[in-house]
């Protein structure tokens, strides 16, 4: 209990009081113990969105990457086959080759063209998706490079698959939420 004046000369009176209890019965160990193992908890959550963002992230990317290269490898393959086409078409004009075998090129070539389409609708799809994942507006243009001479993969890995397992269930996020659930549940 104190007095305290103010500024224009009033006094003001309070009390203050701090309680401790001296005995809690373990009461405030449980508490830590499970605020602790809630921590850990919820650690491990955030760790499991990360690893799956991550991991959400590199497979937009390379499903981008590979549906460009699929969109170049169908465009290839209609230009072949149109020139395929002209070739037989130009043989057939002199005499060369049957009208079977022109109206085959032809449609070969014209067989290719939904091909080249799907190819770059799964492309802009999988454009979409990595702008999804990395918060970049869909209208915005971008595009990926790779370079594959610098990826550099080892001759020969060494990896027991055993090890690895162990590894993997070990440091699972959610293994973890479930071992301290476990150990929630015992205090």
């Amino acid at each position: 209990t104190g007095k305290c004046r103010s500024e224009l000369g009033n006094y003001s009176t309070g009390t203050l009081s701090i309680t401790e209890k001296i005995y809690t019965g373990g009461l405030l160990t449980a508490k830590y113990h499970l605020t602790k193992y809630g921590l850990d908890s919820a650690l491990e959550e955030q760790r499991k969105a990360k690893q799956q963002l991550t991991y959400n992230v590199k497979q937009a990317f390379y499903q981008f990457w590979l549906a460009q290269q699929m969109v170049e490898v169908a465009k290839a393959s209609y230009k072949n086959a149109e020139r395929r086409y002209q070739q037989q078409k130009a043989f057939y004009n002199v005499g060369n080759t049957s009208k079977v075998e022109l109206l085959q090129a032809q449609v070969q070539w014209e067989s290719l063209k939904p091909l080249v389409i799907n190819s770059q609708n799964a492309w802009e799809a999988a454009k979409l998706n990595l702008a999804i994942l990395l918060g970049i507006d869909k209208n915005h243009s971008f595009s990926i490079h790779v370079d594959s001479s610098q990826m550099h993969l080892p001759e020969k890995v060494d990896v027991s698959v055993e090890i690895s397992l162990e590894h993997a269930y070990r440091n699972r996020p959610d293994i973890r939420q479930m071992k301290n659930n476990i150990e929630i549940s015992k205090l």
